[in-house]
């Protein structure tokens, strides 16, 4: 009856399901988002800097995910997080292949910085329709870039027994009172 679903046709299925979400998580972030949420992207996004200039692929990726998740815990909408935080596991790893795959086109690191530089200022002014927009085009990127590279090739090493990987494979750790959504070693 059911045709089971290619690599690929997942992974475009989530992306376009991201490019939703996320648009609307940035949208109510900009317009809900208290001093304490606002210090907690600028804080992501100023450990995602400092990441970006080791180039190190799995912290970039970490980052990324933790990013797009404080956005969320920002837009004080339960059903978004709820549905963000029981993606997460999906999220992070989904992070991990796009940057993967993203690595060998030329400026896509620095552009991805740039597009979650327009999402954290949107937010952080308090503009919802730039912030929903920056959002959304950030994530039409990450779909037309994958596009254009053709099917997914699996990455070597990228399974969750390889130590440099293992992170973003393992669960995460939920507080009470939704302060912190990292994973704890």
């Amino acid at each position: 009856l059911f045709k089971p679903l290619s690599k690929d046709v997942l992974g475009r299925d989530f992306l376009e399901f991201r490019t939703t979400v996320d648009g609307d998580c940035a949208y109510y972030a900009a317009l809900r988002a208290t001093d304490a949420d606002r210090e907690l992207l600028a804080s992501c996004f100023e450990v995602m800097e400092k990441v970006h200039v080791t180039e190190g692929p799995t912290e970039e990726a970490n980052i990324d995910a933790d990013f797009h998740l404080a956005i969320a815990k920002a837009a004080h909408n339960q059903v978004l997080l709820h549905i963000m935080r029981s993606l997460f596991k999906l999220l992070r790893k989904d992070v991990f292949f796009n940057r993967m795959r993203l690595y060998s086109h030329h400026g896509s690191r620095d552009l991805l910085l740039n597009q979650h530089r327009e999402i954290y200022e949107a937010v952080i002014a308090g503009d919802p329709e730039k912030a929903r927009s920056s959002a959304e085009n950030h994530l039409d990127y990450v779909k037309e870039t994958a596009a254009k590279m053709g099917p997914q090739e699996p990455i070597p090493g990228a399974y969750p027994l390889d130590p440099t990987t293992r992170r973003l494979f393992r669960p995460m750790l939920k507080d009470d009172n939704n302060t912190n959504d990292r994973g704890k070693s």
